[in-house]
């Protein structure tokens, strides 16, 4: 598969104007979705750091390189882990499982830290490539020693979907299995650029939140 700054670039198009007009329902609708209706913008964002990352990836500029890498993944090791299990929880009305992924949240967040962290204060440990018309993001992690990096992304992924999976929302339990589809195709076809492919195909799986926020009824909570 072939991705470049085209794809990246048509994407946020779509899903900017798409999140703000989520985050104006939610905010006269029901403040509690606000973080989930923000998530379609966010992703925008992101694809838009890909997008300017693919301009400048054959350039000779090694720090106009690591700074829009640097972008791109802030949201895909440090906003995502915390991101997602936050919005779910602030939707989920059952006590235990709120609590639960508020929890889900703060470890995703402390997850994110010891990963991203890093890769700002040491240039050195992020490195990009074009393999197979796909990104290709090298990073050094602190744990690399002690817990594989495949292992610390089944870590990921558990913080990330379960809270989605096991949330009382049906809608958002959909949103959980077509988020989980997407990581199984990205880590069977792509392996050699996981973290670009996967994001790009969470990107456009976030306009299912348009859709969940555009068909609900103003009082979304019930």
């Amino acid at each position: 598969m072939c991705f470049s700054a085209a794809a990246s670039f048509t994407t946020t198009a779509f899903l900017l104007p798409m999140g703000a007009y989520c985050v104006m329902k939610a905010y006269h609708s029901d403040k509690h979705y606000l973080v989930l209706a923000s998530i379609p913008f966010l992703f925008g964002l992101q694809q838009a750091f890909e997008g300017g990352l693919w301009l400048v990836v054959g350039d000779s500029v090694e720090s106009s390189i690591h700074s829009m890498a640097l972008g791109f993944l802030f949201f895909a090791d440090l906003l995502w882990p915390c991101f997602v299990p936050l919005a779910v929880a602030l939707v989920e009305e059952n006590r235990k499982k709120r609590q639960l992924f508020l929890l889900a949240s703060i470890l995703g967040g402390i997850l994110g830290l010891s990963i991203f962290l890093p890769l700002w204060i040491q240039p050195g440990w992020l490195s990009v490539q074009v393999r197979q018309g796909s990104i290709l993001y090298q990073i050094v992690q602190l744990y690399d020693a002690v817990i594989p990096q495949f292992g610390a992304r089944m870590i990921y992924v558990i913080i990330v979907a379960a809270p989605l999976l096991f949330s009382s929302v049906t809608a958002l339990q959909r949103l959980g299995f077509l988020l989980l589809a997407s990581i199984i195709v990205s880590s069977l076809l792509f392996s050699y650029a996981f973290v670009s492919v996967w994001c790009f195909f969470a990107a456009i799986i976030s306009l299912y939140i348009v859709v969940i926020i555009n068909h609900w009824p103003p009082k979304f909570r019930h």
